[in-house]
C-alpha cells in the first residue's frame, strides 16, 4: 500500500541534498522513480509502494505525481507536512516542469527511511543529481508508455519469472494487510 509519509520523507531527503534546497518537479520525480526502481533491484521490494507510469517526461510515480499537482489530498503527516511548492501557475504541466519544491521542517528526522534505504537514496543522488528525465529503459530494454507493474518492472530488470511472481505476491499480500488494517 502506498506510503505517503515515507514518499514525502524521500522527497525531503533529495531536496535537502540539493545546494539550493529546491528541486523542480521533474527532477524530484526522476530521482524518486529511480530510487523506487533501484529498491526493487537491491531489496526485491519497493520502498513506498507507488505505481510506475511512463509518459513523455519519463518514468514517474503515479501517487507522488498526484500529490505534486494537487489531484490527491495529502494526509496531515504526509506530503503537505514535509514538502512545499514554491511557485505555481496552477497547471499540472507547470508543476511537473517548472515549479520548485522545497522541504519543510529542515531539521526533522526522516524516521520512516531505514539506514539501508538512506544508503540507496544517497547512491541515487550521487549518480543522478543532475538528471532531468529518466529515460524509458530498464536494462537497455524500452518500456511501452503507460502503467508498469512491479512484476513487469522486475522482469525488465532481469529477475526470473519465479522472482517476479514472488514480488507480485508480496505486493498483493502487503496491500491485503493494509486494507484489513484500514477496515478496523
Amino acid at each position: 500500500m502506498f506510503n505517503e509519509r515515507k514518499a514525502a520523507q524521500i522527497a525531503a531527503f533529495f531536496i535537502r541534498r540539493c545546494p539550493e534546497k529546491r528541486l523542480s518537479g521533474r527532477r524530484l520525480q526522476t530521482l524518486m522513480a529511480t530510487a523506487e526502481r533501484e529498491a526493487l533491484v537491491r531489496f526485491g521490494l519497493p520502498m513506498i509502494w507507488d505505481a510506475f507510469f511512463l509518459n513523455n517526461y519519463g518514468l514517474i510515480l503515479v501517487q507522488v505525481g498526484d500529490l505534486m499537482v494537487g489531484r490527491r489530498k495529502s494526509n496531515p503527516d504526509g506530503w503537505s507536512a514535509w514538502i512545499g511548492l514554491e511557485k505555481s501557475d496552477g497547471s499540472e504541466l507547470s508543476v511537473m516542469q517548472d515549479d520548485v519544491f522545497y522541504a519543510k521542517n529542515e531539521g526533522a528526522e526522516l524516521t520512516d527511511v531505514s539506514l539501508a534505504e538512506a544508503d540507496l537514496l544517497e547512491s541515487v543522488w550521487s549518480r543522478h543529481k543532475g538528471a532531468t528525465m529518466f529515460l524509458p529503459m530498464i536494462n537497455k530494454q524500452p518500456i511501452p508508455f503507460g502503467s508498469v507493474s512491479y512484476s513487469k518492472a522486475a522482469k525488465l530488470m532481469g529477475y526470473s519469472e519465479e522472482a517476479s511472481t514472488e514480488i507480485k505476491a508480496q505486493v498483493k499480500a502487503e496491500a491485503d494487510v493494509a486494507r484489513m488494517l484500514a477496515q478496523k
